[in-house]
């Protein structure tokens, strides 16, 4: 049960294309207002959807690729992320080159060459944690068989269902959740890292707002965590069913 592998690719590093210059439209827009009121909205909405995009991102992602990976093998699924991860250009590219020419004072050659590695590293990135999350998922699968005393090649070779939505404990969800997990640890730890050193620097001199925004980004990483899951299945089940619809078609 193969998927079209070029379709899907094109499609999601379309949509993701859309979604990034949507996030830096909201940052450019931001930058043209910095001194007025409408300025700090936008500003605050890019910061904000950035992040989200930063987390969703991953373990969508990894939802596609698994399939992909089941399916196709291991060069297909790699090469899909690649290519999808690749769409993040589209709001790094600007968003470090505005930073480095007008915030730090580089020349345009040289905000060009370094927004071009960022945005490498960027890309890098979102691969690594698509990957590191898959593998998470297969550590999981092992250490369950292990328990259970399953085979582990009849485990990761089992054919492929669809998830459901209210049942995020089924076994055949544990993929999505797994992604969603590993990318919300990855999160939290950000964040847990940067309070600390937050409170650290400034002690007791803070305002009330200030701690209303660290506990709002928390709240939000638990938002964005049953979004993830949420959106992955939808869209992991959706190829099923295409896949299993064409199928039946040709026969």
């Amino acid at each position: 049960m193969k998927y079209d592998t070029k379709r899907i690719t094109s499609r999601a590093f379309l949509i993701y294309s859309l979604v990034n210059v949507l996030a830096y439209a909201f940052a450019h827009v931001a930058y043209l207002f910095a001194n007025e009121v409408i300025g700090e909205l936008f500003e605050y909405v890019s910061y904000y959807l950035s992040k989200s995009l930063e987390f969703l991102a991953p373990p969508i992602i990894a939802a596609i690729a698994y399939l992909i990976l089941k399916t196709s093998g291991r060069r297909r699924a790699i090469l899909f992320t690649l290519a999808v991860a690749s769409a993040r250009v589209f709001y790094s590219l600007p968003y470090y080159y505005i930073i480095f020419i007008y915030n730090y004072g580089y020349d345009s050659v040289e905000s060009i060459l370094l927004s071009f590695l960022a945005t490498v590293l960027v890309i890098l990135v979102t691969m690594l944690g698509v990957l590191i999350s898959i593998c998470v998922y297969q550590l999981v699968e092992r250490i369950i068989c292990k328990r259970s005393g399953e085979d582990i090649r009849e485990a990761l070779a089992r054919p492929i269902e669809k998830t459901s939505i209210t049942d995020f404990l089924a076994r055949s969800n544990l993929p999505v959740l797994v992604f969603a997990l590993s990318r919300f640890a990855f999160s939290l730890t950000l964040e847990l890292v940067d309070t600390v050193a937050y409170l650290i620097e400034y002690r007791g001199d803070y305002l009330p707002t200030e701690i209303i925004t660290i506990l709002v980004n928390y709240i939000l990483l638990f938002v964005l965590l049953v979004v993830s899951y949420l959106i992955a299945s939808l869209i992991r089940n959706k190829l099923i069913a295409d896949n299993e619809s064409e199928k039946t078609s040709e026969e």
